[in-house]
C-alpha cells in the first residue's frame, strides 16, 4: 500500500472583520472548509476517477452534511471521530422520538461495535469508542461509520492509515 496526497488546498482569507469579543481585525473565508472538502471530494471522484472506498478525516470534518455528502453524493464510505458530546439516538425509535444522549454517557467494551443514529444524519452508523495515549494525557476517541459491516479491528487499521 503506498500513501499519497492527492488533492489540497491553500485557504485564502480575503474576507476582514473585527472579533465582537476582542475588538481585533481578523480575516476569514469566502468559503467554509467542509465546503472545501466536499468540493475536493467531487472533483477525486468524478473529474480525477480516483479509487478509493473510505474518506477518513479529523472531528472538525464530521458534520451530518459531510457524512451525508459522503455516502449519498460521491457513493463512498467514511470513517470520523466524533465529539464527546455528539448527540446520538440507541435505535431508530429513539432518534424519531428525539431521545438523544452524548456519545460519551455509552460503555462500550474493549472490542465492541455498537451501531447508533446520529442527530441530523439520515442513515445510523457502527460507533467504536478507543482508549488512546499519548505523550502527555490519555483519553477516548470516539470513531463512527457508515459501513456497518466493519468490526473492531478493521476499523482501527483504517483509522490507523489517515496518518501514514
Amino acid at each position: 500500500m503506498i500513501s499519497i496526497p492527492v488533492a489540497f488546498e491553500t485557504v485564502l482569507k480575503p474576507i476582514i472583520f473585527t472579533d465582537t469579543k476582542t475588538a481585533k481585525d481578523k480575516r476569514k473565508s469566502n468559503i467554509t472548509k467542509n465546503q472545501i472538502l466536499r468540493d475536493r471530494l467531487n472533483i477525486l471522484v468524478y473529474q480525477n476517477n480516483i479509487k478509493f472506498k473510505y474518506v477518513v478525516w479529523d472531528t472538525w470534518y464530521s458534520s451530518s452534511q459531510n457524512m451525508d455528502f459522503v455516502v449519498k453524493d460521491i457513493k463512498r464510505h467514511f470513517l470520523s471521530p466524533i465529539k464527546k458530546n455528539r448527540n446520538i439516538a440507541l435505535t431508530l425509535k429513539d432518534k424519531l422520538a428525539g431521545n438523544w444522549i452524548p456519545v460519551s454517557s455509552l460503555d462500550i467494551k474493549q472490542e465492541e461495535v455498537c451501531e447508533v443514529w446520529i442527530k441530523r444524519v439520515s442513515f445510523p452508523v457502527i460507533l467504536k469508542n478507543i482508549l488512546y495515549k499519548q505523550r502527555y494525557f490519555k483519553g477516548v476517541l470516539y470513531l463512527v461509520s457508515d459501513d456497518t459491516t466493519l468490526d473492531y479491528r478493521q476499523i482501527i487499521k483504517i483509522y490507523k492509515k489517515r496518518w501514514n
